[in-house]
């Protein structure tokens, strides 16, 4: 899926969420079929997509709901933390080869309760009440998401031995008593 062309909350976070559930649905089907070895990379993609995404509503969208709703943004938050909580369990058992469908199946349905939620409330009032400033950062950060994704991973070193950029070069002995 490709970045939108979005003009509003609703468009950028919506289509998010199709992402996300894309994402989460071939998930799915991994461990429908029983290959627990393949869903390292596409659950850690799938992880740092969907916490990215809760990030940015925490940080922009729900201090200004908080404001206004009150009730609306402790549900949001609320189940954000339970998101996060089943996240960190199927991670884990993604992790040692044991996820099971039930999990899974738990975590999209909450998801895709969750998103129709936000659709509804979160979203709209975005796009009424916030400065469009707000949505110029997260547009920013769901971008960076996105290449991040999509981007091939960067090899640890070279050939020469040389660290790849953002990497800590090793120090060398300045010792010339180890020859």
């Amino acid at each position: 899926m490709n970045l939108p062309t979005a003009n509003t909350f609703r468009d950028l976070l919506v289509h998010d969420h199709e992402r996300l559930d894309s994402m989460l649905t071939s998930i799915l089907e991994l461990v429908h079929v029983d290959v627990p070895q393949n869903l390292d990379d596409p659950w850690t993609s799938f992880e740092d997509s969907l916490l990215s995404h809760l990030d940015a509503e925490e940080m922009f969208l729900l201090p200004g709901l908080a404001k206004h709703d009150v009730l609306g943004a402790d549900r949001i938050r609320n189940e954000h933390a339970k998101i996060r909580e089943l996240l960190a369990e199927v991670g884990v058992g993604i992790e040692l080869h044991m996820v099971r469908e039930e999990q899974m199946v738990e975590l999209a349905r909450l998801l895709r309760t969750h998103a129709s939620m936000e659709e509804r409330l979160l979203y709209v009032w975005a796009d009424t009440a916030l400065p469009r400033g707000y949505f110029a950062s997260i547009l920013r950060r769901q971008r960076a998401t996105w290449q991040r994704m999509t981007s091939p991973p960067k090899a640890p070193g070279n050939a020469a031995g040389k660290a790849s950029p953002g990497l800590p070069v090793p120090p060398q002995s300045h010792r010339t008593d180890l020859a």
